[in-house]
């Protein structure tokens, strides 16, 4: 998720392996998919930052989520929401209470 276009909080969705094993790929938290914060540099490399930035500078959207596809030797946009759910404080970055609520003052 990013905020005027800095990263401000990253999750990772995954289905339970009873859900891959029955053929489920959707990896949906309402399809029954866990999401855990990670750290999107540590996690996933400085390319995926860099891809999610560029991709809110692209769009000039101010408040936005991007989903991506990773693996091992790139990073692919999968599609962005301009509707982010905003969920569990431990999936931020410190500061992203005080920056989202400055995003919608500014809107106001």
């Amino acid at each position: 998720m990013l905020i005027d276009g800095k990263v401000v909080g990253a999750v990772e969705r995954r289905l339970p392996e009873a859900a891959l094993a029955a053929g489920q790929w959707k990896h949906n938290v309402h399809r029954g998919a866990e999401a855990t914060g990670v750290d999107l540099d540590e996690e996933l490399g400085e390319e995926a930052r860099a891809v999610t930035e560029a991709v809110a500078e692209a769009l000039d959207i101010p408040w936005l989520g991007v989903d991506l596809l990773v693996t091992d030797d790139r990073v692919v946009v999968n599609e962005t929401n301009a509707r982010p759910t905003i969920d569990e404080a431990t999936k931020y970055e410190s500061g992203f209470w005080d920056d989202l609520a400055s995003l919608i003052r500014a809107q106001v």
